[in-house]
C-alpha cells in the first residue's frame, strides 16, 4: 500500500522509524513528520510546543500546496495510550474544516481492544474507523499463491506446496501473519 501512497506526488507519506514503538511519543511523531517532510529545523534541545506549532505551519503549507499528509505507524498496537492521545491532537489540526493530517494505525488485535475498552481512549476512538481483518476462511492456498506471485513465482504454488500442504497450513492458521509463519517454516 505505501509504495503506491508515496508513488503519488500530491501525497506525502510519514513513517516514523522508532524500533521500539512503545517508546513512540508525542515529540517522536512531531519529529518524524517534520523530517519526512524536509523541514530542516534544528529539534534537538527544542520543547513540545515548538515542535507542535512547527508541525501545525508545516502541514498549512503542505495543504496550501495541494498535498495530502499521511502518517502510517506500522505494529501500532504497541503504542502507549499517551502516543495515541498525542496522534489525536495533531490529528486536530485543520485549516477552516479541513484535517491536514490523516493516519492509518496498522497493528493486531490488541489495537482494537484498546480503542474500545480503555476509557481514556474514548476521544481517540470516536474518531476512527476500525477495520479489523478476520480469517481467509478457507483460502490459504489463493493466499500463498499470491504471496509467491508477489514475490515473482508466479504460478509456483503448486510447484513448493502441494495440496495437502495447503490444508495442513490451513488446518492450523487462519491469519496471514499465522500462515506466513507457517508457509515460511515448511520451506
Amino acid at each position: 500500500m505505501d509504495d503506491r501512497l508515496a508513488k503519488k506526488k500530491e501525497i506525502v507519506l510519514i513513517k516514523p522509524r522508532i524500533i521500539e514503538k512503545q517508546y513512540l511519543g508525542a515529540s517522536h511523531v512531531c519529529d518524524s513528520i517534520l523530517q519526512d517532510m524536509g523541514t530542516n529545523a534544528v529539534l534537538t534541545h527544542r520543547t513540545l510546543e515548538y515542535k507542535a506549532r512547527l508541525v501545525g505551519r508545516t502541514l498549512e503549507e503542505a495543504y496550501r500546496d495541494g498535498k495530502k499528509v499521511v502518517i502510517v505507524i506500522d505494529e501500532a498496537h504497541l503504542l502507549r495510550p499517551e502516543a495515541l492521545l498525542a496522534l489525536k491532537r495533531i490529528y486536530e489540526f485543520e485549516v477552516g474544516f479541513k484535517k491536514l493530517l490523516s493516519i492509518i494505525l496498522v497493528g493486531q488485535q490488541g489495537l482494537a481492544r484498546q480503542l474500545k475498552s480503555n476509557f481514556e481512549l474514548a476521544e481517540v476512538s470516536q474518531r476512527v474507523d476500525l477495520y479489523e481483518l478476520g480469517s481467509l476462511n478457507g483460502a490459504v492456498g489463493a493466499y500463498i499463491e499470491h504471496k509467491l506471485s508477489r514475490a515473482g513465482l508466479n504460478g509456483a504454488g503448486k510447484d513448493i506446496f502441494d495440496k495437502s500442504a495447503f490444508k495442513a497450513i490451513g488446518d492450523r492458521a487462519d491469519t496471514p501473519l499465522s500462515v506466513n509463519n507457517l508457509a515460511s517454516l515448511a520451506l
